[in-house]
């Protein structure tokens, strides 16, 4: 009797002990999935940002083609 006691109570430790740990790991990766969350917004906030800078930076070239061109068209209208 003492030796199926002593079973059931090994029985009962390790099932306990797996739960735990399982209960530990699935807490894991919950925590990891949220902040593989909080790492994805956070790049596409950096990446509409980068759109944004890029497109700025085309109009800013393209202004400044612009003023270059109308700069030379000015330096030849003036008198020699």
């Amino acid at each position: 009797m003492s030796t199926v006691l002593f079973i059931v109570i090994a029985v009962v430790v390790i099932a306990i002990i797996a739960f735990a740990l399982m209960g530990g790991r699935r807490r894991r990766h919950t925590k990891l999935r949220e902040t593989a969350g909080e790492h994805q917004q956070r790049a596409q906030a950096h990446a509409n940002r980068a759109n944004e800078l890029e497109a700025a930076a085309a109009e800013a070239r393209e202004r400044e083609r612009t003023h270059a061109q109308t700069a030379a068209e000015a330096e030849q209208r003036l008198p020699d």
